[in-house]
């Protein structure tokens, strides 16, 4: 069979088609962006001119002119004409999004009010408008004492952010000093685990039956795993162990279980010490069966969608992000990777085949 007849005109010209047509919707996508760019600009600031009246009622203002070292979260200050006082928008990089916030300082340095213009946050997006209006009345004291019992469930990262970025309101209009607020500290490792290697592999066993063998951490293995035990049957028991510097005094330890396909079949929390500020709360953050059956099934690609702990959001997410990393070294090519390049590669070969066998039927008729 000559492969040249695979390239003539009645086989090209729809894949052509096809070529031109993808051409055509990216002119279009990009001359919609164009033509959109300017609209979203004007909604943007349409919604900071009425930001303006809602955190100050009847002001009058002006844009001021920012001083150079304002903090880097500011993005304009509008004094009020007859005096009332002040309003700031600032931006500040969330959890995973920026957030816009316009905050009103009157006169005598208390807060009249703040709103969220912008915002794309993941968690807790009922609550935040309500947490952000809290905040009305307070000086910059009151926002810098602002306890963590307020934080919104499942947002704490969130809930933080924008208590900073209202406090570089004050900061920016002299009402207060500036502070040094890192971004969240990553995880440290632990110190020696509490199980020895018989308690560790027995809890393994009730998670996943099989028999284990404890085998050296390979080179790259985060220091969050303490120890790794090698299932016969195909598999791993990672035993995991992350401490916090500020949100988690003691070790967070855990014993999870892993089939050959990196899906988690089981874990048990050996310590669960957990909670921001959490002597302020009514009740410390509890690990629960519902929160540990939340990661079954989960491999490293899904461990995002596990469920979130009430006021221990940062813990979760570091416990997660330990887990996600032994994971990671022990299947570096997830399964499902690899079935998703499996089929992207039968759907891009199939047309050639298709073109293929219908010149081989072709050829067998003609010699018939």
């Amino acid at each position: 069979m000559n492969l040249k007849n695979i390239f003539k005109k009645d086989n090209i010209m729809p894949v052509a088609v096809l070529g031109i047509i993808c051409l055509v919707v990216a002119v279009l996508v990009a001359g919609i962006n164009l033509i959109t760019r300017d609209v979203i600009k004007a909604e943007e600031d349409r919604k900071i001119s009425e930001s303006l009246s809602i955190v100050m009622e009847g002001g009058e203002f002006e844009k001021a002119e920012l001083p150079s070292d304002a903090p880097s979260t500011v993005t304009a200050v509008y004094r009020e004409k007859n005096g009332k006082g002040n309003v700031v928008t600032l931006t500040k990089q969330g959890y995973k999004a920026p957030i816009s916030i316009t905050v009103g300082i009157d006169a005598e340095g208390k807060i009249t009010g703040a709103v969220i213009t912008s915002q794309a946050e993941s968690h807790g997006k009922t609550g935040i408008d309500s947490y952000v209006s809290g905040f009305i009345g307070s000086d910059a004291a009151g926002v810098e004492s602002h306890f963590s019992a307020n934080h919104v469930t499942g947002a704490t990262v969130t809930s933080e952010k924008i208590k900073e970025a209202i406090y570089d309101a004050f900061v920016v209009l002299g009402l207060a000093a500036a502070k040094d607020t890192p971004d969240v500290p990553e995880f440290t490792p632990a110190g020696e685990a509490s199980l020895t290697e018989s308690e560790a592999i027995a809890i393994a066993k009730e998670l996943m039956d099989g028999s284990y063998t404890k085998v050296a951490l390979p080179e790259n293995m985060p220091e969050t795993t303490h120890a790794l035990y090698k299932r016969q049957e195909g598999g791993y028991a990672i035993h995991l162990a992350t401490q916090r510097i500020k949100w988690s005094p003691t070790e967070n330890e855990a014993i999870v279980t892993v089939d050959g396909l990196g899906n988690i079949t089981g874990i048990k929390m050996i310590q669960w010490n957990v909670g921001y500020d959490k002597e302020l709360l009514s009740a410390a953050p509890v690990c629960t069966e519902e929160y540990l059956n939340s990661f079954i099934g989960k491999n490293a690609s899904s461990l995002n969608r596990v469920e979130i702990v009430t006021n221990a959001t940062l813990t979760n997410n570091f416990f997660g992000e330990a887990l996600k990393g032994a994971l990671d070294v022990l299947y570096p090519v997830p399964i499902y990777s690899i079935i998703a390049i499996v089929i992207i590669a039968l759907a891009i070969a199939a047309p050639v085949a298709v073109v293929i066998i219908n010149k081989v039927r072709r050829k067998k008729n003609e010699a018939k």
